[in-house]
């Protein structure tokens, strides 16, 4: 569970999803469940819900973020709008703990969501990272044959970027 003083599934926000979910399923719209604020924060970034200054790594929570996805995707298993399942939006976390956290926020997820349904999505935020540490690592942590329907979400923001100063800009697509 998150700890205390996070404010993650709790009070009326599972009701809020639950309005939104019952009201996709009737105007015949497809919802992307999506962890976009971790429990710790996944980046430290206003993008996780909470802006933390001092924030590293080691304040993401993979346990109550583990949790908070089981939770969602039981609440929702059998609704029929759900397409995918984004275990974790824009994360900047090590390569290790980021590819953990993705194979078993994936399990998570398919102890109640069967591939044939709902996709899981990773989350490719800190490109010039993953390029050069991780795409090759998913292949072989998370391969197809153990983790179908897995589906890559590529964040990419040129418009804000420099070019040559070492950022993704500086990286050719």
């Amino acid at each position: 569970r998150p700890a205390a003083g996070e404010p993650y599934v709790r009070g009326r926000g599972l009701g809020y999803l639950d309005d939104a979910v019952l009201w996709a399923e009737e105007e015949g719209l497809t919802v992307v469940l999506d962890l976009h604020g971790a429990p710790g924060s996944q980046n430290g970034e206003q993008t996780s819900g909470l802006e933390y200054p001092d924030w590293d790594p080691s304040h993401f929570d993979a346990d109550a973020a583990v949790w908070t996805v089981e939770t969602v995707a039981a609440r929702f298993s059998n609704r029929s709008c759900i397409v995918a399942f984004e275990l974790l939006n824009e994360p900047r976390l090590g390569t290790t703990a980021l590819l953990e956290y993705y194979r078993r926020g994936s399990e998570a997820v398919r102890r109640h969501m069967p591939p044939e349904r709902v996709a899981v999505v990773i989350n490719l935020y800190f490109f010039q990272h993953m390029a050069t540490q991780a795409w090759a690592s998913f292949d072989w942590r998370m391969p197809a044959r153990r983790h179908p329907n897995l589906v890559y979400d590529l964040h990419t923001y040129t418009c804000f970027l420099e070019r040559g100063r070492g950022n993704d800009a500086s990286l050719p697509l």
